[in-house]
């Protein structure tokens, strides 16, 4: 999970974790993409969805009805939150990692977490 050089999150890209067309390989990924998020969630750790945009013809959103996907909805959405928080927080200095932050939270990933989800799902961007 490399939080022992400073990782704070885990950034998924959907489609390479479940979207084959080969009934096996799709197995395996979907094991080894649970077996990673289940881990970020044991960690309190935030889990970031998105496909990449940097080759033509991505999808602009993930297919997140996929069964592979859907039983994470909740934690990519709290995600989502969390980094909207941080995109309007951090102009502030009260960003995710910030002075203020480790602060207020001191090791406390949940509360941080939490703290995070429910002002990014409140608030939006100017």
């Amino acid at each position: 999970m490399h939080e022992s050089h400073g990782a704070v999150l885990f950034n998924l890209i959907p489609d390479r974790n479940w979207n084959y067309a080969d009934p096996e390989v799709k197995a395996k990924k979907v094991t080894h993409m649970n077996k990673i998020i289940d881990s970020c969630i044991r960690r309190n750790m935030p889990v970031f969805v998105g496909t990449e945009m940097n080759a033509a013809g991505q999808k602009l959103v993930d297919t997140f009805s996929e069964p592979a996907l859907a039983r994470y909805l909740k934690v990519f959405v709290e995600g989502a939150a969390i980094l909207n928080a941080h995109t309007i927080l951090a102009p502030q200095g009260k960003g995710f990692l910030s002075d203020w932050a480790k602060e207020k939270f001191g090791n406390d990933k949940k509360a941080r977490n939490q703290y995070y989800a429910e002002f990014g799902t409140k608030n939006h961007p100017a």
